[in-house]
């Protein structure tokens, strides 16, 4: 039997307050979180741990490196679902917001429901997403042995 770990958030806001309702929030549902307050430290405590699962990113992080450019320099090290939560909803905000393969979109002070249901969803995307790239493995793997026959010199005999 496969004993699985608790799944990891990475927490990314500078308003600490916020990113400290959230996790305390997520961590009685059983997660496991980690706070950064900037763009830099985001980067440096995902390089440092190999264990996150999901990164909740506001792409508006003050001066420094925002947070669509960490979002982006994380997936980059490693693919991992990205859910954006902000309190910005105008249309030039969404649109910078386009440029990280976000996972999901948390208004800012939405409710605990809204945003575990963000997290669920952006954890199931990933799950289907694995599934779907495991499937096309077996896929390829199960036809070698018909491209092999194919280019099997001696098949061309027995036409």
């Amino acid at each position: 039997m496969t004993v699985s770990r608790q799944k990891s958030i990475l927490i990314v806001d500078a308003d600490t307050r916020a990113a400290h309702n959230e996790g305390e929030f997520l961590a009685s549902c059983g997660y496991s979180i980690m706070l950064a307050a900037s763009g830099e430290e985001a980067v440096g405590t995902f390089e440092a741990a190999d264990t996150i699962d999901l990164v909740l990113i506001d792409p508006y992080l003050g001066p420094g490196m925002g947070g669509v450019d960490a979002a982006r320099i994380i997936q980059e090290i490693r693919h991992v679902p990205v859910v954006l939560v902000s309190s910005g909803g105008d249309e030039a905000s969404l649109a910078g917001m386009g440029l990280v393969d976000a996972y999901g979109f948390v208004q800012k002070r939405s409710s605990d429901v809204a945003l575990l249901a963000s997290v669920a969803i952006a954890f199931r995307r990933q799950d289907a997403e694995r599934r779907a790239k495991e499937d096309c493995l077996r896929k390829i793997l199960d036809a070698i042995p018909d491209i092999i026959s194919i280019n099997d010199p001696k098949a061309f005999y027995t036409l």
